[in-house]
């Protein structure tokens, strides 16, 4: 979604794999672009730690409110459900995935707590922030995180359903999933999800 969007804005980029970070992007280095985007208020340099949500989305309406918050849940969240680990807990819901979560999380604690601010001006309670250990396959990129979550049942249903709406199929299929059968396996693909 990304890349064609900034090739219309911007200039034109092609998307690869970025194997030594495990992530999939776009790399781009001129100049005029790279002042544009600080002009627009993207930090210089290693913003991991430092990134915020930017003043003018909280002085926005609530259309690009939710916007952010979908943004920043299609890239950096995450729909899962696990099961019952309690005493009592047998049958369906000690073997199913089915408690479901929201979960947001990031190493910069400027932007968790910024996103609850967010989240709190258009009716979004998070529940968090919780410290999290993050580890990568390369050391260097391996940090203490902040996790901030959803987890009452009709708060994930709106989300998907009425003030979020993600786009990323990830996630809407792990949730349509779950809505449909009442838990969602482990280790799926986005194709086995899809049949």
């Amino acid at each position: 979604h990304f890349a064609p969007l900034f090739s219309k804005n911007f200039v034109e980029v092609k998307t690869k794999e970025f194997p030594y970070w495990g992530v999939y992007g776009f790399g781009m280095y001129k100049k005029e672009f790279v002042k544009k985007l600080i002009d627009l208020g993207m930090p210089r340099g290693k913003k991991v730690k430092i990134v915020r949500v930017p003043e003018w989305v909280f002085n926005s309406d609530i259309e690009i409110k939710l916007s952010f918050i979908r943004g920043i849940f299609d890239t950096d969240g995450c729909f899962y459900a696990f099961k019952s680990y309690g005493k009592w807990d047998e049958g369906f819901r000690s073997t199913y995935h089915h408690k479901p979560r929201i979960m947001i999380s990031s190493i910069s604690k400027n932007l968790i707590f910024d996103l609850i601010i967010l989240g709190k001006s258009v009716g979004i309670n998070f529940i968090g922030p919780k410290l999290n250990i993050t580890n990568h396959k390369n050391n260097e990129n391996s940090n203490l995180g902040y996790v901030i979550e959803i987890n009452k049942i009709q708060d994930i249903k709106n989300w998907f359903e009425k003030t979020v709406i993600p786009q990323n199929p990830k996630h809407i299929t792990k949730y349509l999933i779950w809505k449909k059968f009442g838990f969602c396996p482990t280790n799926t693909t986005l194709e086995e999800r899809r049949k």
